[in-house]
């Protein structure tokens, strides 16, 4: 049973729509259904649950430094090479602070394989093509990713974090 904390609740919806906007909305093909600006919004709602999450906690003025530089430094970085999707991270690195890490694990992998089953489900039912790839003797599928690698990289993350 997985029981999270009310203050996790924002946290962990943060954490799963930051993984539907990379792995669902950047990295298949459902993204031809959304609008172009529909993954900035995904983010933003991402970040602002973030936020929501912090006000839920109660640190000590030090480590509230510590963490504000962190955040600070995240943001300078993120403009200087200029990848937004640096600050979420570096967000979801710092609420992760007080949060299970075992309790991570487990919605890492429960949120993957509620992605992978969207994506694999709206291939296989024809909503998003299967994109076949023929090297010489061997063919593989993409299963609804724009790459035939991806599926397979995400089930070897998800073994890898089970075991």
């Amino acid at each position: 049973m997985l029981h999270i904390r009310k203050f996790e609740i924002p946290y962990f919806l943060a954490f799963f729509l930051y993984g539907f906007s990379i792995i669902v909305n950047t990295d298949s093909y459902i993204s031809t259904f959304f609008p172009m600006y529909m993954n900035a919004i995904i983010k933003y709602t991402a970040m602002t649950l973030l936020f929501v999450s912090l006000l839920y906690r109660r640190w000590p003025l030090k480590r509230l430094i510590g963490w504000t530089a962190v955040g600070i430094l995240a943001v300078v970085i993120s403009f200087v090479v200029d990848k937004p999707t640096l600050v979420l991270s570096a967000a979801i690195l710092i609420c992760a602070n007080e949060v299970d890490f075992e309790r991570i694990k487990k919605c890492t992998i429960i949120f993957n394989v509620i992605y992978i089953v969207i994506i694999v489900g709206a291939c296989v039912t024809g909503f998003i093509p299967d994109l076949v790839f023929d090297h010489n003797t061997k063919i593989a599928h993409s299963f609804g990713f724009y790459y035939y690698s991806t599926l397979s990289s995400i089930i070897l993350m998800i073994s890898l974090i089970a075991f």
